[in-house]
């Protein structure tokens, strides 16, 4: 059934956090509404036979799974993750109905995030960038930004991919521990250099210790200094 809005303003439809009905608010009464308060308007559809690539992200800075629906999505889930800065996240949040049309297909963005300085964004999938004008003319006056179909650098996703493998706590050490690695780094040097100058003051193995540190990279605590270089032992790093 086709959702119809007769009001002079916008509506957004969502879920809010407990409730057993959808929440019909206004513009700016999404706005003030946190994206940990949603919850999903829908799940992502499944059937027999279905070739796509959904799937869960386990993202790092919110502890929790994301659900995504296609390769895109969960490239800018990882790229968001490595970012740190996300402290809320919540997929597919709400409906947003044009005002007094029959006509206009409703909005539909696929992420909401919350950032470490407060700053709030919806991203929606690149079919909507001729509606880009409508999105920032309904969003921008509420301080929601948009982001329309991100194009994300190859070489830079491809080394977070790699590297997220590290991102679960079963890499990391104890607190003191870590800082001992990453006294090993104080100063740019190769990561094998780094890893075997920890390994002759700890009791762990090289393969614990490397872990470890591309657990602490992913962490941002230990930097590589020539950017996004090839992942290999002659590679320098150096602590944050």
């Amino acid at each position: 059934m086709d959702v119809v809005n007769l009001l002079d303003e916008p509506r957004a439809l969502c879920h809010l956090a407990g409730a057993r009905a959808p929440a019909n608010l206004s513009i700016d009464q999404f706005a003030d509404t946190l994206p940990r308060s949603l919850q999903p308007v829908s799940r992502i559809p499944t059937w027999r036979g279905k070739q796509a690539y959904e799937g869960r992200w386990w993202f790092s800075s919110i502890a929790a799974h994301v659900a995504y629906a296609s390769g895109g999505e969960r490239d800018l889930l990882v790229w968001l993750d490595f970012a740190g800065s996300v402290t809320q996240l919540v997929r597919d949040p709400v409906v947003i109905v044009s005002a007094r049309t029959a006509s206009t297909p409703p909005l539909r963005p696929w992420l909401y995030a919350q950032t470490t300085d407060g700053s709030r964004r919806l991203y929606f999938h690149a079919k909507l960038m001729d509606r880009a004008t409508d999105l920032d003319d309904v969003l921008g006056r509420a301080g929601i930004e948009v982001e329309i179909g991100m194009r994300l650098p190859a070489k830079e996703l491809r080394f977070m991919k790699w590297l997220s493998g590290y991102r679960f706590t079963r890499f990391r050490l104890p607190l003191e521990t870590e800082d001992q690695i990453r006294a090993a780094c104080a100063t740019p040097r190769p990561l094998g250099v780094a890893i075997h100058g920890a390994a002759q003051e700890l009791p762990y193995d090289l393969s614990t210790i490397r872990g470890n540190l591309y657990s602490q990279i992913w962490r941002h605590e230990v930097n590589f200094v020539d950017g996004y270089s090839d992942l290999s032992d002659t590679a320098r790093i150096c602590a944050a």
